[in-house]
Formats: C-alpha cells, sequence, structure tokens
C-alpha cells in the first residue's frame, strides 16, 4: 500500500497545533508500518521541511515541489487542480492533517483529520481573512467527499454531522496523543534552572497558546481577576508561537 501524506503544515518552523500533531503522527505512524510506503508532499517556493525527526527510514519519501504558495493554493481551492496524488507518482491513499484543499484523483481514497469546527460555530472569533481561508478551502465539501475523516474529539464528530451531514460512519473518533516528554520526571536543578529563567514565582497560571479570540484569553483574564486574591499567585502567558521564535515570556 501507498500512504500519500500532506505535510505542508511543518512549514515555517513554529508549528501551531496542525503542526505539531502532523510530527508527532509521522514519528509514531512510518516506523510503525515498515510494509506501507509513504509519500510525503510538501510545496514551497524557498523553504524545505525539517524532517530529522524522523531519520533515516527507508519506507518514506519527501516530494518537495517549489511551486508558489499563492498561485498553488489557488489552484488548488478553486480549480481543484493539480492531484496531488499525480504529483507524488501515484497513491493508494492520501491523507491530510487538516482540511487545506488537497485535490485527488477518483481512484485515490482520501482521509482527512478534522480538530473542531469552531469556525463554524463561533464565527464572530475570526477575522476577515480566516473567514476567507475557510471559506476557499471549503471544509463541508472536503468532509463530504472524504473516504473517512478522524475527529480529534466526540465533539467535533458530533458537529461533522449536525453542521455538515456527514454519515456518522465513516467518522473516527482518534484523540491526539502526548508526545513521552511530558512523562519525563524533571529534576529539581531543571526546575530551579527554569524558574529562575522566567522569573517565576512559586505558583502561577500557565496559558499556552497563541493570541487569538477564539483561545478565550479573556476567559482566564477573567478567571484570574476572580483567582488573584491568593497572594502567592500570579499569572504567565506563555505564548507559544513568540516563545519558539524568540525565546520571550511575558508575565501579568
Amino acid at each position: 500500500m501507498i500512504i500519500a501524506i500532506d505535510i505542508r503544515s511543518l512549514s515555517g518552523g513554529a508549528y501551531t497545533g496542525v503542526g505539531e500533531y502532523t510530527r508527532n503522527l509521522l514519528q509514531h505512524l512510518i516506523p510503525a508500518h515498515s510494509d506501507i510506503e509513504f509519500k510525503l508532499f510538501f510545496n514551497a517556493h524557498s523553504e524545505k521541511p525539517n524532517l530529522d525527526f524522523l531519520g533515516a527510514i527507508p519506507n518514506a519519501k519527501l516530494y518537495h515541489f517549489r511551486y508558489p504558495n499563492k498561485y498553488f493554493s489557488a489552484a488548488t481551492r478553486f480549480l481543484n487542480v493539480p492531484k496531488l496524488d499525480r504529483m507524488v507518482g501515484g497513491a493508494d491513499v492520501f491523507f491530510s492533517p487538516h482540511f487545506i484543499a488537497t485535490p485527488t484523483t477518483a481512484s485515490c481514497r482520501k482521509v482527512i483529520t478534522f480538530h473542531d469546527l469552531s469556525f463554524e460555530r463561533y464565527p464572530e472569533f475570526f477575522d476577515r481573512r480566516r473567514k476567507f481561508w475557510h471559506f476557499s478551502n471549503n471544509p463541508k465539501k472536503q468532509a463530504q467527499m472524504a473516504s473517512e475523516i478522524i475527529a480529534v474529539s466526540e465533539s467535533t464528530a458530533y458537529d461533522l454531522t449536525d453542521l455538515y451531514g456527514v454519515d456518522a460512519k465513516k467518522i473516527h473518533v482518534v484523540y491526539s496523543g502526548v508526545r513521552k516528554e511530558f512523562f519525563r520526571e524533571i529534576s529539581q536543578e531543571e526546575m530551579s534552572h527554569v524558574k529562575g529563567k522566567y522569573r517565576l514565582p512559586d505558583c502561577f497560571i500557565l496559558s499556552v497558546s497563541t493570541i487569538e479570540p477564539r483561545k478565550n484569553v479573556l476567559g482566564i483574564i477573567k478567571a484570574f481577576e476572580i483567582f488573584k486574591e491568593c497572594p502567592d499567585v500570579k499569572a504567565i502567558y506563555f505564548l507559544s508561537r513568540i516563545y519558539r521564535r524568540r525565546g520571550q515570556a511575558g508575565s501579568v
């Protein structure tokens, strides 16, 4: 079997949720299935994905195309071309870890992961640019035409049937995994180092997210207002994108 995977979410270096999902899935899925040939699709004019985390794996090959994303994305979203499975030399299944437009031939089965439909439930949290992005990728049509769908929660699975009328039989709830690093025991020396580096108090509130209305940062601030009567509590807003690029943290 040949499985093609869209890894465009690994561009940019600072991964958001979908990028982390893709990276960790590749790291565990590919070595676990040595009998399957994996073709990794990537397109960027000047960037290339860092796949060092995969190591030397003989059953995976990168197919890197260098078309300008502005024109390539317009073609895939509005013209339904080019067929990505043909671009990588053919595949039995094309897997998309997000609902970015991925045109494929009729003979290639398509599997898509939907992380949430918050943009449908709460459109007021998205600006015009993000709304256009969702509109142009047409997630409803993609969900209805997909061979199988992975939903990362029961809530997302329900939204897919309730909002898009997707057949529940082709929706599979697969919860996102947890990296083994999160189970590593942290030494007292390491904790003291991090505490000193970021001038952390003994008690604090940690929020890991980008600054977007849909992340409910305002709700965190309101919760802190209620909780702040405890004199030992301070809030630390740890912005993942800024931290990864600049190594900075802001405190309130």
